[in-house]
This record gives C-alpha cells, structure tokens and sequence, in this order.
C-alpha cells in the first residue's frame, strides 16, 4: 500500500488501466474571475490560475476544469461575441497558452467549459444579421430573429447585452462549432464541459436530435485527431437518470454529473444514499462514469447547506470514495460560503462565485474582488477577515478542512479500487452504518459511514483483515469496529 504522502505525487501514469481512463481523476473546477488575481485589478486571470496550480497539485488534483474563457462581455461569460478568442480580462491567448503549457508539466489536464449554443449581440453572425436580415448569417440564427439594442437586459451591471440562439439545424453552423472545439484542441486543451447539453435545445422543438446531428460527430471527431480528448456533458434535467443514460446512448460524451448522489448526500439519510451509491451501475453505460460533486457554480456552497463541520466532512469524504470521479468546486476545501440571491439579474449567482480565499484578509493581493461595491451581492455574511475560511489559515493545520479534503484524495489515490474498482453496497448488520465495498483484480476496499449523531459499535464482521487507511489502525475479523457520530472508516482489506 502507498502511503499517503506518497499518494499526494501519485501521477496518473502509474495507474492501471481502467474502463474510462478519466475515472482515475480528480477534477478541481475553478471560476476564473474569482480564482486568482496576478496584477492587482482584482479580476481572477490566466496568470492568476498559473500561480494556483501548485496549491491545486498540493491539494491532490489533477484536472482543472475552467468556466468559459471566450470572449464575452457577461461576467460568467457563457454568451461569447468571439468563440475563438478570450475574455481580454484573463488575459491574452498567449496567456492562455502559457497557462496550458505550466498545468502539463505539473502532470494538470486542462478541461475548459464550452456553450456553443447562443451567441452574443458582438458575435459576427449577430453583428450581421442585425445589419441585413437577409445576410446569410441571418440563417446561422434561430427564427424569430429580432434584435432589440435599446432593451434592457437583466445582466448585474445593467450592460445593454442581447442573445439569439444558434440555428443547429443548419450544417454550416454544425460545421463551424466543430471547427471551434478543433481550434482549441490545436491549442493543447484536454477536454470540454459541454453546458446545457440537450438532444431538444430548450425543450423548443426548434433544434431537435442534437445528439446524433451535432455532438456526435463532433466529439467523434475531436477524439479521432485528438485521441484521449475528455468530453462531459451538463444534463438537463438534474436530477432524471434518464437525460444522462440517452445521452450516453447518443453521444460518445465519457462523463456526466451525479445530481442524484450530491442530493442523496446533503439528506445525510443512509437508506437514500444507500440506493443512489447502487444504482451507479444502472444509469451509467459501459465505459462511461458520473462526476461526484457537492457543490458548483449554479448552487448553493456546501457549507451553508450544511454547517456542521464534522458533516461536512463525512460527505466529501463519501464523495470521493464513491464510484465515478470526484470533482471539488473552488474554495469548497476551505469551506468556501454563499447562497443564491433573488435580485432579478445574472447577479444572483454571485455570491456562489466569491474570490478565492488565499489570506485570512479579504483585501489581500491575489483575493480577485471583481464585484465589490458593484450591488447587493457585495456583502461580508460570507466571506471576512480571520473568519477561518481561507488557505493561510488552514493549510499548515493539520485539523484543517484543507488537509482533509488532501488526506481523502490522497487516500483514494493510493487505491486502485477507490479510483476505479466496482461498487456494491452491503449489510453492515447496523441500523446506522453505511457500507459499500470498491473492488478490482481481488483487491478490496471497505467503507464504512456511521449516519447517526449517536456512536455505534460494530460487533459482527463484514470486513476481512486491513487497514483503516483514516485512523491507520490495522484490523482483524474479530476488531470490534467503534465509531464515533458521522464518523468513516476506509478498510483496505488486502492482507
């Protein structure tokens, strides 16, 4: 067995070979407005993410899936005016490539977030049906087309920003999106997020079979000149298991994200998690995996769902040991804070989407304060000085929720069968311990999750000889298994 310190610098080349290659990962998802300023203008950048990459490596991952780049006037910049280009506020493409260039050699992969499916008002194709409605751009959109410049959109900064669909049922639009994933794929990206991934785009009946019309060929052929080339697709429905299964089914997309186990897992309930943690094999094809997560940057934080830390705890730790690859929000590994607002405008998901906290002082360099004082999400009930909730204070303490999150990950990646190993859920002969072993080539491990704010004792063996890889206490058939309230033990039973 690795240890655990060993595990932290544990390459992805020295794994075996799994079904999907990627569920080996560990995923860190950074929005990079928020994530690191490198020149004092509190915008999160290219550099700024380059500088991060050495903590994110400490942390023990070992892919980084960036929010949309391209060039936008929206903060999240999910409405592109330019899909090959990038958000002049990150900085340039050479920026960009530099980044890339600093996350390979650090052994990173690098996923960008991609929405291909709207355009905005500075978009070539916009620009020019706007002028001629009888431009041929004017087909590259979605009937009806009619630009308004003098309405008011509800964006946070009162910007005067329009949007039009694109018309996919047109081939030359097909053909030029490929083009774009082929443009970043040149550029050495690993992998895309695809956002809003649907077969019917908005459930309109206006762009029908995208799956087999677009996605499709598309993903087959980045994969064919970029072998190895990741794909995940957003459902969207969250939490049916339908939408991910015809997407499998459709598309050769190697991944999408476990709605139902996040939800499962903030009810604390081990009967729910029980059912979701074993219908894994059901709504996940062949060959393909579901993303394990707890927070992202369209909910709540996980901290201010739940504010017991030792709960909080138990659940990454079971987001991590459970099968399918996890992935971490930024700042969830210092217990990042925030909630949803209700302020009529794209400005209600800021406060998911606050600065990094890299010092115990808001206004530090590095802290990318980007909305501060612009509106009502400018407040301090998340995020202050010495509130504990940064990477000063916490990576050199040992007890921190920082040094958790790298022990379980480094635990994880110590074990072929936690990074890639079948799942099945057992009895634990208990009325409040969960159990699910991860198994591959005869190696297994057990985990163990006391669901219960009362200690329970665990008399009946379901485990063979091993090791508590979390306490480090080895264990017999005969131990009599202690355990404390939402306490976990992992018990790696290879003799």
């Amino acid at each position: 067995m690795l240890s655990v310190l060993a595990a932290l610098t544990l390459s992805t080349a020295q794994t075996q070979p799994v079904s999907n290659p990627w569920e080996s990962q560990v995923f860190y998802q950074v929005f990079p407005r928020s994530f690191r300023d490198s020149n004092g203008d509190r915008i999160g950048d290219f550099k700024g993410i380059e500088e991060g990459l050495p903590t994110i490596q400490k942390l023990g991952a070992t892919v980084i899936l960036i929010n949309p780049i391209q060039k936008s006037r929206v903060y999240h910049d999910y409405f592109a005016d330019d899909w090959t280009d990038v958000d002049p506020t990150f900085g340039t493409l050479s920026d960009f490539d530099h980044l890339l260039a600093a996350a390979h050699k650090l052994h990173i992969r690098v996923v960008i977030d991609m929405e291909q499916q709207y355009v905005a008002s500075r978009h070539p194709w916009y620009v020019a049906a706007a002028k001629d409605p009888n431009a041929p751009e004017a087909e590259y959109l979605a009937k009806p087309f009619h630009p308004n410049p003098d309405a008011l959109s509800p964006w946070y900064d009162h910007a005067k920003i329009q949007l039009a669909s694109v018309n996919l049922n047109n081939p030359h639009v097909i053909e030029e999106i490929g083009k774009v994933f082929r443009f970043w794929s040149a550029r050495g990206v690993d992998g895309y997020r695809i956002d809003h991934m649907m077969d019917d785009l908005d459930w309109t009946g206006q762009s029908t079979h995208l799956y087999a019309r677009l996605w499709k060929p598309v993903e087959e052929d980045i994969k064919l000149h970029y072998p190895g080339t990741f794909f995940v697709g957003e459902q969207s429905d969250w939490e049916a298991y339908r939408s991910s299964v015809e997407m499998f089914e459709g598309t050769p997309t190697d991944a999408c994200y476990n709605f139902r186990l996040r939800d499962a897992l903030l009810t604390f309930k081990k009967g729910f998690i029980a059912k979701n943690l074993q219908g894994y094999r059901y709504f996940t094809n062949p060959g393909r995996l579901q993303l394990s997560f707890l927070e992202n940057h369209d909910m709540n934080r996980f901290a201010s769902e739940e504010l017991d830390p030792v709960r909080q705890r138990l659940a990454a730790a079971l987001m991590i040991f459970a099968k399918g690859a996890p992935i971490l929000y930024y700042g969830q590994e210092i217990g990042m804070k925030g909630e949803q607002g209700q302020w009529n405008s794209d400005g209600n998901d800021i406060p998911v989407r606050l600065a990094y906290r890299w010092n115990r002082k808001l206004d530090a360099a590095g802290t990318a304060l980007w909305y501060k004082d612009t509106g009502p999400w400018w407040s301090l009930r998340y995020s202050r000085d010495d509130d504990g909730r940064s990477l000063e204070e916490q990576e050199n303490d040992p007890k921190s929720l920082f040094n958790w999150y790298r022990k379980m990950i480094a635990i994880r990646q110590s074990s072929q069968a936690l990074m890639s190993g079948s799942q099945e859920v057992i009895d634990s002969l208990s009325e409040t311990v969960l159990a699910f072993r991860r198994q591959v080539d005869g190696h297994a491990v057990l985990v163990l999750a006391n669901m219960s704010d009362k200690g329970t004792t665990l008399t009946k063996a379901v485990w063979q000889k091993g090791e508590d890889l979390v306490s480090g206490e080895t264990v017999e058939a005969t131990t009599r298994l202690r355990f404390s309230p939402w306490q976990i033990r992992v018990i790696d039973e290879r003799s």
